[in-house]
């Protein structure tokens, strides 16, 4: 399972947002829309459907040309939460590597808003998960921008039966980098994992669900990362 988070400012309440949401169902006309899936207290889910039109030509053995058609319907499940007044967030779960269409529809249809990509630092993100995840160890670490020298840098992915943060620590200690990526497992037994991203990804075992979101809610809730900018 993965989830990406992103924060939406619109000067609408919740409720203004879910019936202009819901107002807007897919059609053939427009090629995408939405349908709600789930309501509960100030938290709603939605599917997003997009539809994508394929052209190609096709020379048969006689020289025509001919134009095939394909037709495929792409679907993005978020959830969408008020974190405060005019302020959102959106939780994408199994995000594609472009949300363009979903922001324009977005803009389309709330008026003018904000978005921002929620971004992590993975290093302070794994410090609170220990905090309550205290068998959690550090399987997997990628850095870059370890400069080597004025004119060099270098990327390092590290892998470790042990704990690849303090490996890492130990042979980079006096060296700057920015973190990545850190892949965090439970090693009590219980076959749990975290894999953040700096992009602000997070991939996670699909039957810990509730638990991974509850600790984001209180993540999220402890960093400000959903506070109105000022």
């Amino acid at each position: 399972m993965k989830s990406k988070w992103i924060r939406l400012q619109v000067q609408l309440g919740f409720r203004k947002v879910l019936t202009l949401l819901s107002d807007t169902p897919f059609s053939d006309e427009h090629g995408s829309g939405f349908e709600v899936l789930e309501l509960e207290n100030n938290t709603v889910r939605l599917k997003f459907c997009e539809r994508h039109v394929d052209r190609e030509e096709v020379i048969d053995p006689f020289g025509a040309v001919n134009e095939m058609q394909t037709i495929r319907y792409a679907f993005l499940v978020f959830n969408l939460k008020q974190q405060g007044s005019g302020l959102f967030s959106i939780e994408l779960l199994n995000p594609p590597r472009s949300i363009k269409r979903l922001i324009t529809d977005l803009r389309e249809t709330l008026g003018d808003i904000t978005v921002t990509e929620v971004l992590f630092d993975p290093l302070l993100l794994y410090s609170e998960w220990v905090k309550t995840n205290s068998s959690g160890r550090v399987r997997k670490l990628r850095a870059t921008n370890l400069f080597l020298s004025a004119q060099s840098s270098a990327k390092v992915e590290i892998s470790s039966n042990h704990d690849a943060l303090i490996e890492f620590r130990k042979a980079f200690s006096n060296m700057e980098c920015v973190i990545d990526r850190l892949y965090i497992e439970d090693v009590s037994g219980s076959e749990c994992y975290l894999d953040v991203y700096r992009s602000g990804l997070v991939a996670y075992d699909q039957t810990k669900v509730c638990d991974i979101r509850a600790f984001f809610e209180h993540y999220f809730s402890t960093t400000n990362f959903f506070q109105p900018e000022e």
